[in-house]
């Protein structure tokens, strides 16, 4: 007997379109292109879980994709490299 895995966003409870307990899971994977996948569990979410309208998790993505970060980051190795790089190293 092999055992599922439980998805820890809808419990399996056969409502989200990528579960395997879904009443029309098989038909929805008949495509292998075009079948189910996390996007679905997304959707479940939303809808489910955050009461939210479809789609709502893309919107959002894209809103974070246009944003601009404040500040550009920089990392204590790259800070650590611009001083003791060899330009650096070499006015000294």
């Amino acid at each position: 007997m092999k055992k599922m895995i439980e998805c820890r966003v809808c419990n399996d409870d056969g409502l989200c379109k990528n579960s395997p307990s879904n009443k029309d899971y098989e038909k929805n994977n008949e495509d292998c292109w075009l079948g189910t996948d996390l996007y679905d569990c997304m959707d479940y979410n939303d809808k489910y879980i955050e009461k939210r309208p479809t789609g709502s998790w893309m919107v959002d993505w894209m809103k974070r994709l246009k944003e601009k970060p404040k500040e550009p980051y920089e990392s204590d190795f790259v800070k650590w490299s611009k001083t003791n790089s060899r330009e650096t190293l070499k006015s000294e």
